[in-house]
């Protein structure tokens, strides 16, 4: 995250053979840390990808708080397309869904991907079965990243289960985060394992760095 409200994070995705791949170029890994060095918009963070020489098959969830909008950039060596959030919400997994990119990623889809985006158009958007809409706060986000439902059918993982790849919450997450670039707030939980179901710190970026009118995180614990 940085000072003008972006964030982003970035999820591989496996290639549907070796050839989306190159050895050469810039890595995820650079290219992000120069979306979060140099940009103030989503605008400015797509036309800096679609200028870059990249190397591998990934993905970067972008956020941009100041004009309300969100990107997910879908990537290979040689090709990339950019789905915009729509109707308020975005969601990622480890797998590409956008028609320009969908051949270009393994098939069959991993099923624990596919079981995490399905969970998530249950939970996210307004017409989701069993939509939380409306109600995104960070201790509401939070929820999501617990939730251990799996969409195929409706069960649910035991508490404590670590990576057994039926749910978002259960898919051997080794770190999460939540972001709420708006007010420069982030919360981290990491340590013990299943991570999601420990508790969450927050901290204010505009703090840490001494930014003025910075705005205190709260809460400072999400449990």
């Amino acid at each position: 995250m940085n000072v003008a409200g972006i964030s982003g994070g970035s999820n591989e995705s496996d290639p549907f053979d070796g050839s989306q791949n190159d050895y050469f170029g810039r890595s995820h890994v650079q290219m992000l840390g120069q979306i979060l060095k140099h940009s103030h918009t989503l605008d400015e963070a797509v036309q800096f990808v679609e200028n870059e020489d990249h190397m591998a098959v990934i993905q970067f969830g972008i956020a941009d708080a100041k004009n309300n909008t969100a990107g997910v950039f879908e990537m290979t060596a040689k090709h990339m397309a950019v789905r915009r959030m729509e109707n308020d919400v975005l969601w990622i997994s480890n797998h590409f869904v956008h028609p320009e990119m969908e051949n270009y990623d393994a098939d069959p889809v991993a099923e624990s991907s596919r079981r995490r985006f399905d969970r998530f158009a249950q939970l996210v958007p307004e017409d989701g079965i069993d939509s939380m809409f409306g109600k995104f706060d960070p201790a509401e986000v939070v929820k999501v990243m617990r939730d251990r439902v799996n969409p195929d059918d409706g069960s649910e993982s035991p508490l404590g289960t670590f990576d057994d790849n039926k749910s978002i919450g259960s898919n051997g997450a080794i770190y999460s985060i939540v972001f709420d670039p708006g007010n420069l707030h982030f919360w981290v939980a990491a340590g013990k394992i299943p991570v999601p179901e420990q508790e969450f710190t927050g901290f204010s970026l505009g703090t840490l760095l001494n930014w003025p009118g910075a705005v205190p995180v709260e809460p400072e614990v999400i449990n």
